[in-house]
């Protein structure tokens, strides 16, 4: 299992590796706006690159798909509480699924791999068969708006994103709660 969120049902993803970096490199600057893109992501070119890298190794080592990395579409950005020991700063991408492809699990960092629809994933969070940490959470919650991918592609294009980080607020008269910050980093 995982150091970090064991247990928790997660989408694809990973490690940014300096392969990463090396690969983007070759991205096709005509195909994407990587000035624009990079502030939507908070991230220099080469850190964009790099995470869009990191994103089609990820999907590819983790359910046997391929996607073009120009295809890839932001739809969040989360960043771990100062106070977690195991610190993530992560972006969530979506795209077409290829038509010429399937996914599976693959790999051997899940102790389970399944495929839910983002209702039945967040109907099973509800009912504590299963552990959604809130930033997969939320990208299920911003998939379930949307019942078509054209649609879905349009929203998150259309989103301004800014890292989202949960903290524990405490009010005057003791009660706690957990709120969700939004900051450019």
């Amino acid at each position: 299992t995982m150091d970090f969120a064991a247990s928790a049902y997660v989408f694809p993803g990973g490690r940014l590796d300096p392969e990463d970096y090396e690969l983007g490199k070759a991205l096709n600057e005509d195909a994407v706006d990587l000035a624009a893109l990079s502030v939507r992501m908070s991230a220099d070119p080469a850190q964009t690159r790099g995470l869009l890298m990191c994103a089609v190794r990820e999907l590819e080592e983790e359910a046997g798909v391929i996607v073009d990395p120009h295809s890839l579409v932001l739809l969040d950005h989360w960043v771990t509480p100062e106070w977690e020991k195991l610190r993530y700063d992560v972006r969530f991408f979506i795209a077409h699924m290829p038509e010429d492809q399937t996914a599976r699990p693959l790999g051997t960092e899940a102790v389970e791999a399944r495929w839910l629809s983002p209702s039945a994933a967040i109907r099973e969070a509800d009912e504590g068969k299963i552990l959604l940490m809130a930033p997969t959470r939320a990208a299920l919650e911003h998939l379930l708006d949307h019942s078509e991918i054209a649609t879905l592609v349009a929203a998150s294009d259309a989103r301004d994103i800014v890292p989202r980080m949960d903290r524990l607020q405490i009010e005057v008269d003791g009660y706690e709660h957990w709120t969700i910050v939004h900051d450019r980093t």
